[in-house]
């Protein structure tokens, strides 16, 4: 299993919900080395029973951070 994108929508439900969310840019390194951090991650949540429940998604911020400022996500 792999992490799953979102748009603003999605965002404010799992910001609301029990998630990990990687705000990431597509050409940022760090967030390119993270990558598979966040997939074993959503993998271990899908698999192990103490993590039932826990999201585990990606958001591109290059696209989409005046979006999440209008929203006024997570205030």
């Amino acid at each position: 299993m792999t992490t799953r994108k979102l748009n603003v929508m999605g965002l404010k439900k799992a910001v609301a919900a029990d998630c990990v969310v990687q705000y990431y840019a597509p050409w940022c390194g760090y967030c390119k080395s993270l990558a598979p951090v966040y997939d074993e991650l959503s993998q271990a949540a899908s698999e192990e029973p103490e993590l039932q429940g826990v999201h585990v998604v990606r958001f591109n911020m290059d696209k989409r951070a005046a979006e999440v400022q209008d929203a006024k996500v997570g205030e």
